[in-house]
């Protein structure tokens, strides 16, 4: 891509370059930050919002355009806070920042790092739920949900099959992961419910899926790890 300070942009025909429909160059994924960029509009690429121009920056925290109960998705439209698509995307943030908690408990470096890259991940999932369909922007690939199933492979050969249920827990780390993996489950149950009325792409779903049962081994792993045992549920305590 050729690049001039702040003039126009080229866009190439390497790996990753593409021509889309610009989105608002005010709106990231939350629809709640206000940016300033010279130059051609924001377009969404892999993780991120990314400027064509390099120098664009984040001038504002709040911008007062969401006060009256609404917010903007990729391409300007303009929605209820409680509509079922920004309820969505809301879930995957909580994930993401409970993710990041998790990451703060967690003393090992392997599964420090691959919660770093479901963190990344999570924000092209976050983005492509708050962009309706008609917006050209990068989506969830199967690629994404490959990566996700071979990293359950590697996690779970460590952990064997499980044969009862177990009592979420254990160490913090392991707690927290437990927690996140409930939040995953709400979001592609919040996911499932907004492709019942819209169309979204499918990838979002199952990865959301196969990211929940990840979050779970990657906490048997953390309680494994962390030398704490698992605690099988007792149902001969059902009154």
């Amino acid at each position: 891509m050729k690049r001039d300070a702040c003039g126009p942009k080229k866009a190439g025909s390497g790996a990753g370059s593409l021509t889309r429909r610009p989105v608002d160059p005010r709106i990231l994924v939350s629809g709640g930050f206000a940016v300033d960029s010279c130059g051609p509009p924001l377009f969404l690429y892999r993780f991120a919002f990314v400027s064509l121009c390099s120098c664009m920056r984040i001038t504002k925290v709040y911008t007062r355009g969401g006060d009256s109960g609404e917010t903007s998705l990729v391409g300007g439209a303009r929605v209820s806070k409680a509509s079922p698509r920004v309820d969505s995307y809301g879930d995957v943030d909580e994930l993401n920042s409970l993710i990041g908690l998790a990451r703060a408990r967690v003393s090992d470096p392997e599964i420090d790092s691959t919660l770093g890259a479901i963190q990344n991940d999570l924000f092209t999932v976050a983005a492509d739920l708050a962009s309706p369909s008609n917006i050209e922007v990068l989506r969830v690939p199967e690629s994404m949900v490959q990566a996700l199933e071979s990293m359950s492979d590697h996690y779970n050969a460590e952990v064997g099959p499980l044969k009862e249920f177990i009592l979420p827990g254990g160490s913090e780390a392991g707690a927290v992961l437990h927690l996140a993996r409930t939040v995953a489950r709400r979001a592609e149950r919040r996911a499932v419910g907004l492709a019942e009325h819209e169309d979204l792409n499918s990838q979002v779903i199952i990865y959301l899926n196969r990211l929940s049962d990840l979050l779970f081994i990657m906490a048997r792993v953390a309680n494994r790890r962390g030398g704490v045992s698992e605690t099988l549920a007792d149902f001969s305590r059902r009154s």
